[in-house]
Parts: C-alpha cells; structure tokens; sequence
C-alpha cells in the first residue's frame, strides 16, 4: 500500500481502534485515560516508517537543532540515530504489553 491509501488505512485503523479502546475504558472522562489511549493510538502503523525512510534523519536533525549543534561526523550522526531508534523500540515493546483490556 503506498501513498494516500495507505494514509487513509492506517488513519481509519487509528480512529477505530480509539473508538474500541475507549469504550472499553474504566473511566472514559478521565484525562489520563484519554491522553494514553490517543498515545496508544497514534502509534499504529509507525514501524513502517522507519524502514526505508527519511525519519530517523529528521528525528536527528531536529534534535541536533534544538541543542545548538551545528556540525557532527557521519560516525556520530549514525550513533545518534541508533539511539533514538533504540528509544523507539523501547517503546513499542513497551506498549506491546499494555494490557487495554484489564
């Protein structure tokens, strides 16, 4: 899937699953509860834009641009993105043992 479809898949898909996963909420009116399920939501069909794309560049360049750093190696920059592509990871499998259901 590619290009708008995919757009409109992946957003149908975040929609719904919000929809599901709210309704099953102990306290739907809670703030919290609101916040996390979004959280939880907007990060369906993320993986794929890691694989093959501009993303961790940019992750890297706007960080090295709000810490004032005008001018790294290449050797840097490549462990820069491994760090905030381990802090990706971390997360999703963090997020994979979420249980929404209990």
């Amino acid at each position: 899937m590619v290009g708008r479809a995919r757009i409109a898949f992946v957003n149908s898909l975040r929609a719904d699953s919000f929809d599901r996963w709210l309704a099953r909420c102990a306290d739907p009116e809670c703030d919290e509860s609101l916040e996390a399920i979004g959280r939880a939501a907007n990060r369906l069909g993320t993986t794929a834009s890691w694989d093959g794309s501009p993303l961790p560049d940019y992750l890297v360049l706007t960080l090295l641009q709000r810490l004032g750093i005008e001018d790294l190696n290449e050797e840097a920059l490549f462990r820069l993105q491994a760090v905030i592509f381990g802090f990706y990871k971390g997360a999703w499998e963090a997020l994979r043992k979420v249980n929404l259901s209990a």
